[in-house]
């Protein structure tokens, strides 16, 4: 789906092409795949490079209240995964470093490394429960997105081949 930058979405949810009356409004980042080879320099270097190569899109995405609400369920979800991967690796680091358990540290490392894994695994799911749509290119004029339901893209002309 190829949205201008100035476009107002009608209102039918993206995601299971119904009526809908509620907007979440988003902002969408992207820079090209490219500058993820950045990171084999630095991490820094990979996020100054973003900072000035990313190109923005506000949209108001319709949705329906039910996919609204799946949307928040799996974010409180990623949320909780997270906040036990933390609470994981702190009591995990507190029973390794306690009186008489340093000789059994190895149950502390695998709790600390398991909390990582919990940590990181939220931060995904996250990451991709809060997302609608998907931003797949983006140039000054308009985004290209995917994500949307089959039956919501057959609305629209299809792009001109000068796109």
């Amino acid at each position: 789906m190829v949205v201008h930058r100035r476009a107002l979405l009608p209102p039918i949810c993206v995601k299971t092409n119904e009526p809908s009356d509620r907007r979440i409004k988003r902002k969408y980042r992207w820079h090209h795949p490219a500058v993820y080879l950045a990171i084999l320099l630095n991490f820094i270097v990979y996020v100054i490079l973003r900072v000035i190569v990313c190109k923005r899109h506000n949209l108001d995405v319709p949705v329906t209240e039910e996919t609204a609400t799946k949307r928040l369920i799996w974010i409180a979800i990623s949320c909780l995964i997270g906040l036990t991967g933390i609470g994981l690796c702190c009591g995990s680091i507190k029973w390794t470093f306690a009186p008489g358990n340093l000789a059994n540290s190895e149950i502390g490392v695998i709790g600390i490394v398991l909390g990582a894994v919990f940590l990181v695994a939220g931060a995904l799911v996250g990451a991709r429960a809060a997302l609608i749509l998907y931003p797949k290119k983006m140039t000054k004029s308009a985004t290209w997105f995917s994500g949307a339901h089959w039956e919501y893209l057959e609305r629209f002309p299809d792009l001109p081949p000068e796109m």
